[in-house]
């Protein structure tokens, strides 16, 4: 596989990356981990949720995922995808949580950990998802 993406295989990438994620952070968000939201913050948790919002954070954040992870590491190969991808979810989930942490009462230890987890988890599952999509949709 050549060191650069065609459109087609960017496209495939998006594709992949996006269901993924979306797909298992629905499952976390509507049923794994709810309980545990709801006990640690509830008190705090906006309902319903702002949707605008959280397009906006699936929007800006799929892209980042694509542009510094997916695209430029995917030529390298699943398993490095998905270990970079894991990296970038575990420093961008980390940059929310640590600071919801330091400025939250409601916040924990335990939901910053959990979260952590599930953010490196995530972003390197759907990372390696689209990786698994561009090199399926090279061409020759």
């Amino acid at each position: 596989m050549p060191g650069t993406l065609s459109s087609r295989q960017k496209s495939a990438a998006a594709v992949a990356t996006a269901l993924a994620f979306c797909a298992l952070d629905a499952l976390w968000l509507g049923f794994l981990s709810r309980d545990l939201y709801q006990q640690t913050i509830g008190a705090i948790m906006q309902q319903p949720p702002r949707w605008d919002a959280a397009i906006a954070f699936y929007v800006l954040y799929l892209a980042g995922v694509l542009h510094f992870i997916v695209w430029p590491v995917a030529p390298r190969g699943v398993v490095a995808t998905f270990i970079q991808g894991a990296l970038f979810g575990l420093v961008a989930y980390g940059t929310y949580d640590l600071t919801n942490l330091a400025t939250l009462t409601a916040f924990t230890w335990k939901m910053t950990l959990i979260d952590l987890t599930w953010g490196a988890f995530v972003t390197g599952t759907a990372s390696a998802a689209g990786a698994f999509a561009a090199r399926a949709g090279r061409t020759g």
